[in-house]
């Protein structure tokens, strides 16, 4: 009988030991590594753009969703704007999207020519020249938009360390009407 009772119990020790080395692994092992994004925008456009970080395709990912994925996901909310408005007037010409997800790559950095609602922006397909995405693994990146012969562009450049009132080293476009 002492034998019976003693083996129930090392059963019963032995299973709470496993149920918490179990438990540890589950809570440890599948803990998401977070990658955080921050991304710089800077409109050097003659317009006001909108800007936000998107996962492309059709699934939302909580703070990276697309005016597409809205229309989606969420068709009643199509009348509201999407982005940060950037104009092209400092000191509001540079804006900072910030952003958090478990991928370390997938990310674009997504900018259209205006600042409209999600379903008007639905309508800028991929290839459009009103529409540029650029891939943005994580970390802090900074991106100049510029718009050539009316094909807007999203160009990596360094990031700058800047107060809202200065305005940054790069030259405006051509397109831009001159104060002179």
């Amino acid at each position: 009988m002492k034998t019976a009772i003693a083996w129930k119990n090392w059963i019963g020790r032995a299973g709470a030991t496993y149920m918490a080395l179990l438990t540890f692994s589950m809570v440890c092992g599948c803990a998401q590594t977070t990658y955080p994004y921050e991304v710089q925008i800077v409109n050097r456009t003659s317009t006001i753009i909108s800007a936000g970080l998107v996962m492309p395709g059709d699934e939302a990912v909580p703070g990276f969703i697309g005016p597409d994925q809205v229309a989606l996901a969420a068709p009643d909310q199509m009348h509201k704007k999407w982005g940060a408005p950037i104009t092209p007037q400092p000191p509001f010409d540079v804006a900072i999207v910030r952003g958090e997800g478990p991928f370390a790559t997938g990310p674009v950095l997504r900018v259209y020519s205006a600042y409209k609602s999600v379903g008007e922006l639905v309508g800028y397909v991929n290839g459009d020249s009103g529409r540029a995405d650029a891939p943005c693994p994580s970390g802090r990146h900074a991106f100049v938009v510029t718009s050539a012969n009316g094909r807007l562009t999203a160009t990596p450049i360094a990031w700058q360390n800047i107060e809202a009132s200065d305005t940054l080293p790069i030259p405006p476009p051509a397109t831009l009407p001159s104060s002179r």
